[in-house]
């Protein structure tokens, strides 16, 4: 099955978008890491629900929701709770965090999703 070139180009500029973002944040809040191992987590259990539909739509869906979970899931440890809740410290890391967890996984989705209209295309027409 080949994509075209839709797909390395939305990838690009999915990417382009990710690292501007990144690059536009502190030092301080795009080097962190905290919280990262609950919000792949949330957006791997998501993009896998979404991708059961066979649709971009959901498994990105998916991924937000996943990542939403993450997040609340963190806020709950002792570390996430130093980073306050609907605090101006809270709207500067976790968006920073959570959008290229999103695209990045999106980007796997649609990946395992190609693969799976390859191989199984009964399954992936049944879905649709």
């Amino acid at each position: 099955m080949n994509p075209g070139t839709w797909i390395l180009t939305s990838w690009g500029m999915a990417t382009a978008v990710v690292l501007i973002a990144d690059m536009a944040q502190p030092r301080m809040v795009s080097k962190a890491t905290n919280g990262l191992a609950h919000m792949a987590t949330g957006a791997l259990a998501g993009t896998m629900a979404g991708l059961c539909t066979a649709t971009y739509v959901w498994m990105a869906v998916g991924a937000a929701l996943g990542t939403a979970i993450g997040v609340a899931a963190y806020m709950r440890t002792p570390s996430g709770a130093a980073l306050g809740f609907a605090s101006p410290r809270f709207f500067r890391y976790i968006p920073a965090k959570f959008f290229p967890i999103v695209v990045t996984y999106c980007m796997l989705g649609i990946f395992a999703l190609l693969i799976i209209m390859a191989y199984a295309p009964a399954y992936a027409l049944n879905q649709m």
